[in-house]
């Protein structure tokens, strides 16, 4: 039965019923070139921008790490065919890794404080765009009126502590002593991880285990105050960004150090003070204290720089203003 022969009734049923309406596909041809974002809008859209980057970034690798030669003397080793299909589908989340580096430096260039100040290669040398964005995307320069909580919020603010003299391992309250009696500090970890002297075949130097001498409980004069790093705890809601802590300690802070950026004096002066001075556990935990120096001193030119460019009152941080410190560069 064609559509003549239908009854009345039933052709009339057919042409009222509602056609499906089809999606518009938004293209780059279809966005206009002068957008104008508020400042939280052009925010939000760098940091989706930027995730999405680094979610491509992170899946080419795991595919990369999937299609890499095995051992030699596996079992299992891919077929030729399937090979060529995993390698090119690898090629597909490179080229689209690539378009979103293209969209975060596009967008960046609609930025006005990353065109006029960040972008400058000699002051911020060793920062790239995708540093930049995350650092754009992710503070709040409206709502971090002190560098103090761009610091907290990164992750790199101290933590009051006290250390052992000898050997610089935090110590905590035993709650052992008795009223009227001496108060003890126990060592948070006994062992720690030095030099012994010797190389290996590589050239790197042989870490020993050391103990400290004076046990697992210190007298009160046998510490001195200190600070630690922010680090998570069991059963406690990180206090900050743990991505973006990662990002800038773990990427930013070897890439200025490896591009031989000016804030590189930064780094080489903390560390040789912390030398002079006997502090440090090891020479890893001296690269990680300076390398997190370094970011925050960054970080403080930075916020000083956006926050006048944004025309907003520029605050000393807390140390400066309250304790009366002054951080030193070099």
């Amino acid at each position: 039965m064609n559509d003549e022969t239908k009854k009345p009734e039933e052709q009339e049923k057919k042409a009222k019923k509602p056609r499906a309406k089809r999606r518009t596909m938004i293209t780059e041809e279809s966005i206009p070139l002068d957008i104008v974002r508020t400042y939280d809008e052009s925010r939000y859209a760098l940091r989706q921008k930027v995730k999405m980057f680094y979610d491509l970034q992170r899946m080419r690798m795991q595919v990369e790490g999937r299609i890499t030669p095995k051992a030699e003397g596996a079992k299992v080793q891919l077929h030729a065919a399937d090979l060529g299909a995993l390698q090119r589908r690898c090629a597909d989340l490179a080229a689209a890794e690539k378009n979103a580096l293209a969209d975060v430096e596009e967008h960046l260039r609609t930025m006005p404080f990353y065109v006029a100040v960040l972008s400058d290669k000699e002051r911020y040398k060793g920062i790239g765009a995708t540093l930049a964005a995350v650092i754009l995307s992710e503070f709040n320069i409206h709502r971090e009126d002190t560098v103090s909580k761009m610091w907290a919020f990164a992750g790199l603010r101290p933590i009051p502590a006290r250390r052992c003299k000898e050997c610089h391992v935090v110590v905590v309250d035993s709650h052992e002593s008795a009223p009227g009696v001496e108060v003890l500090y126990r060592h948070v970890k006994r062992k720690v991880l030095k030099k012994s002297g010797a190389k290996d075949d590589d050239g790197k130097p042989v870490y020993e285990e050391v103990r400290c001498s004076k046990g697992e409980y210190v007298k009160a004069q046998d510490t001195y105050e200190s600070a630690k790093q922010q680090r998570p705890e069991a059963n406690v809601k990180l206090p900050y960004n743990a991505w973006l802590r990662a990002k800038l300690c773990g990427v930013l802070g070897p890439s200025l150090l490896k591009a031989d950026s000016p804030w590189r004096s930064a780094y080489d002066g903390y560390k040789a003070r912390w030398v002079a001075q006997g502090k440090g556990v090891n020479d890893g935990h001296r690269h990680a204290a300076a390398i997190r120096f370094m970011v925050k001193m960054l970080l403080l030119d930075v916020w000083k720089a956006w926050r006048a460019f944004e025309k907003l009152p520029v605050r000393p941080s807390y140390q400066e203003e309250k304790l009366g410190h002054k951080h030193h560069e070099n």
